[in-house]
C-alpha cells in the first residue's frame, strides 16, 4: 500500500486520532484527508496534472504534510527544496528540474526573488501568509481548493512519489527519484527490525524537511503520530518529548550531543523515550557510552541514504559491543562488501559496500551516466567503503572519493576520527586529503578541541594507536565543524580550507 493509501485507511478507521500535533497546529487522521483531498483538486485547477513536479519550500508544518499528500494524492511528484542552500547549489537544482508549481513559506520569499530566473512564472509560486506582491500567488488557495466531481486513482508502485536530493556534501547534489514502493518497502523493514508500532511517537530532528520518509512515513503507515518540531534547539527538542510523550527520535550524532547537555544542566521527563535512532555520519561510541551513563536512554547506530528511501542497518547492541558500528542489515536488506569488480572481498578486508532491496531508488533525474555507474541489476553501490567484522557488523572505512594512497598505502579517515576521538580533549574531528610537497598525500585533521592541547600532543596520541603514515600531518583548530544543510560535516569545503 502506498502512504496516501494508508491515510485514506485510516481516516475511516480512526478519524479523531492524531496524525501530527505541533505548536502551530495538529491534524487527525480525518482532517488530513480531507486536506490532502483538496490540496490534490488545488494542484489540479492550478495546472499540476499527473507526473507533474511541485517544489517544496516549506518548513516542518502542517502546510508540509498537506502539500506532501495532496501532491502524491494528485498522482504528481514532489521535490522538497532545501532553502539552506546557498543560491548557487540551489539554482544548480533548480535548473535540472521542470516546476509546474511551488509551494513556499513567506521566509523563503527573499530566496525565491533572488533565484527568479531559474524558477516558474511568479504566477505558479504559492506563498504563505501576506498577499507578497510581484505577481505571486497565494499557498492557501491550494488548501482550500473545492472537491470537484471525479475521484483520484491509486498510483502506480513504481511512479515516483518525490525526488529527493543528496546533500551534495563531497560533490553536486543529486535528485533520486524514490517510488511509492520503495517507501512502502523501506518502512516496512525498518519498522520489523526496530520494532515500531501504531502506538509510538515520532520526532524527527533534522533541520529541515528534505527527507519526507525520515518524517512520516512511518506513523502514516501505521496509525501512529508524529510531531513537527521546526527547531533543532535542544531544550525545544527536551520540551517536545516531555509535552507529547514521544517514544522515537531520529537525528544526528551532534544533536544528541547538545541534547545530552541540555538534560544535564536542566529537568526534562523524557522516560517516554525508548528508540533513538542517530545516522546521517559515523556515531562515536563515547556518546553512545555518556548518553546511557548521564541520560539512561540507548542510542541506535543507524545507516541509510537518499537511494535506499531511508534505513538499511542498525545497531541495537552498540552498547554491548562498545564500538563505532554501522550495525547490521535490517528486514529484507542484502549487503555485500566487494571490490572494484564486484567481487566479494574476504572477511574483515575493506571493500565497497553494496545494498539489494526493494527500497533502492530507481533511478538519477535525467544522469544515466551516474545512475548506471552506482545502480547495477537492482543492486546500488553505496560508494561507502566499509568492512564486516566477525559477528557481521559493519564499520564505515571511507567514502570511496576520501580514500587516501599515503607513500603508496591505503589509509581511510574514518579509523583516524576514531582515535582521535578518544582523545579527552577533542570534540569533534574530519580528516582530509591534503597535499604535501615533499611527501605528496597526507592525513589532515580539522579538529574541535574543549581545552587547550598542542599540535604534538595530538601527534603522539595518534603514534601510539595507529601506524607512523596514518598519522596526520596537519592540525587546523577550528571552533566548530562547518555542516551542510543536512547537518553532515560538510567534507568539500574542509578539503579546499
Amino acid at each position: 500500500m502506498s502512504l496516501d493509501q494508508h491515510l485514506r485507511r485510516h481516516a475511516r478507521e480512526r478519524a479523531d486520532r492524531p496524525a501530527f500535533v505541533s505548536d502551530s497546529g495538529s491534524l487527525t487522521f480525518g482532517e488530513l484527508d480531507e486536506l490532502a483531498e483538496r490540496t490534490a483538486h488545488g494542484l489540479r485547477a492550478s495546472g499540476v496534472d499527473r507526473g507533474g513536479q511541485v517544489g517544496l519550500m516549506l518548513r516542518k508544518r502542517p502546510e508540509m504534510i498537506a502539500a506532501f499528500f495532496g501532491i502524491m494524492r494528485a498522482g504528481a511528484v514532489a521535490v522538497p527544496l532545501n532553502a539552506r542552500l546557498e543560491d548557487s547549489r540551489q539554482s544548480a537544482i533548480l535548473d535540472r528540474l521542470s516546476l509546474d508549481l511551488v509551494l513556499a513559506h513567506e521566509e523563503c520569499l527573499p530566496q525565491l526573488r533572488r533565484l527568479a530566473g531559474h524558477l516558474p512564472p511568479p504566477a505558479a509560486i504559492r506563498v504563505s501568509g501576506p498577499p507578497p506582491g510581484g505577481g505571486f500567488g497565494s499557498l492557501a488557495g491550494v488548501f482550500t481548493a473545492p472537491c470537484s466531481t471525479g475521484s483520484f486513482p491509486d498510483p502506480d508502485p513504481e511512479d515516483a512519489a518525490y525526488i529527493d536530493f543528496t546533500s551534495g556534501s563531497t560533490g553536486v547534489p543529486k535528485g533520486s527519484l524514490t517510488t511509492h514502493r520503495a517507501i512502502a518497502a523501506n518502512t516496512a523493514s525498518v519498522v520489523a527490525s526496530l520494532g515500531i508500532g501504531p502506538e509510538d511517537v515520532h520526532l524527527p530532528l533534522f533541520a529541515v524537511a528534505s527527507h519526507p520518509h525520515e518524517i512520516f512515513a512511518r506513523p502514516v503507515t501505521l496509525g501512529g503520530t508524529a510531531v513537527l518540531l521546526d527547531s533543532i534547539n535542544p531544550k525545544a527538542i527536551a520540551s517536545a518529548v516531555e509535552r507529547w510523550r514521544v517514544t522515537c527520535i531520529m537525528g544526528l550524532p551532534p544533536i544528541y550531543e547538545v541534547l545530552l547537555n541540555t538534560l544535564r544542566s536542566s529537568r526534562f521527563e523524557i522516560t517516554s523515550l525508548r528508540l533513538l535512532e542517530s545516522g546521517g555520519m559515523v556515531t562515536p561510541w563515547d556518546l553512545i557510552d555518556r548518553f546511557h551513563r548521564q541520560a539512561g536512554k540507548r542510542i541506535v547506530p543507524v545507516w541509510g541514504s537518499t537511494e535506499t528511501a531511508g534505513v538499511c542497518l542498525c545497531h541495537p547492541r552498540a552498547l554491548e559491543h562498545r564500538e563505532d558500528g554501522m550495525g547490521y542489515p535490517c528486514a529484507g536488506v542484502e549487503v555485500r562488501v566487494v571490490d572494484g569488480e564486484g567481487r566479494d572481498v574476504s572477511g574483515g578486508e575493506v571493500g565497497e559496500m553494496t545494498i539489494r532491496c526493494d527500497s533502492v531508488f530507481r533511478s538519477y533525474l535525467d544522469n544515466e551516466t551516474e545512475t548506471r555507474a552506482v545502480l547495477r541489476g537492482g543492486e546500488y553501490r553505496t560508494r561507502d567503503m566499509v568492512r564486516r567484522d566477525a559477528l557481521g557488523c559493519f564499520h564505515f572505512a571511507a567514502r570511496r572519493d576520501e580514500m587516501m594512497k599515503v607513500a603508496g598505502l591505503k589509509v581511510y579517515p574514518a579509523e583516524i576520527e576514531e582515535v582521535l576521538r578518544r582523545h579527552p580533549q577533542v570534540r569533534d574531528v574530519v580528516v582530509v586529503a591534503a597535499r604535501s610537497r615533499a611527501r605528496g598525500v597526507v592525513p589532515m585533521a580539522h579538529v574541535v578541541v574543549s581545552s587547550k592541547v598542542s599540535v604534538a600532543g595530538l601527534k603522539q596520541y595518534c603514534r601510539e594507536h595507529l601506524a607512523s603514515y596514518k598519522v596526520p600531518r596537519v592540525f587546523d583548530f577550528l571552533d566548530e565543524l562547518p555542516r551542510t544543510g543536512s547537518g553532515k560535516p560538510d567534507r568539500r569545503l574542509l578539503s579546499r580550507l
